[in-house]
Order: C-alpha cells, then sequence, then structure tokens
C-alpha cells in the first residue's frame, strides 16, 4: 500500500505592496527639453514628433532624455492606432541610442 500523503496546510500569502508610480526622474534632461519631455509624458503625440527631430542624431541627449516614465507613455501610446507609429519611431531612436552606448549601465 502507498503511503498516505501528508496533509500541508497552505501558507497565508501576504497582498503584494501597492506599487506607486514614481514621478519620472528628469534630473538628466537639459532644462530646455523638460516641457518638451512633460508634454510626451502627458501623451501629446505632436511633443512625440517634435522629441524625435530634437533627439535625432545625439546619442547623449537621447539617454538623458530617457526615463521610466517616458518610455512607459510611448509604450502606452503604441496601443492606440493614431499614436503608435511616432512612439514607435521615437523608441527606435532611442532604443538605438542607448544600444550604441558604451556605458554598461544604459
Amino acid at each position: 500500500a502507498a503511503p498516505a500523503a501528508a496533509s500541508v496546510a497552505p501558507k497565508a500569502v501576504a497582498p503584494a505592496a501597492e506599487v506607486e508610480e514614481a514621478a519620472p526622474v528628469l534630473g538628466e534632461v537639459p532644462a530646455s527639453m523638460q516641457d518638451l519631455v512633460k508634454r510626451v509624458l502627458a501623451g501629446a503625440v505632436d511633443a512625440v514628433r517634435e522629441l524625435e527631430e530634437k533627439v535625432k542624431g545625439d546619442e547623449e541627449l537621447c539617454v538623458k532624455v530617457v526615463s521610466d516614465g517616458l518610455v512607459r507613455q510611448l509604450v502606452e501610446m503604441l496601443k492606440k492606432e493614431a499614436t503608435s507609429e511616432d512612439a514607435l519611431k521615437l523608441l527606435l531612436l532611442l532604443t538605438d541610442a542607448g544600444v550604441g552606448q558604451k556605458n554598461v549601465d544604459v
């Protein structure tokens, strides 16, 4: 006869702590571009286009404007047909700049 399986009571799991969304830190973003980045964070597609034009060809500036909030907003914009193309272009530009950096922390 097979031995009886021991009864194991399930352990209570503490509820996951709610993750509070931190406000993006714009400390690395040049002062001249902070308003533009804030407009992108607000979901303004014209600001996405303008930011793409301003950072194009400047990998260092691309890395400076990237913040968790910025990338999160661009990913949200990918979900909407009206904004997906512009968001994708900027994400590709920022990703390419990050990959091109010699700094492994990027």
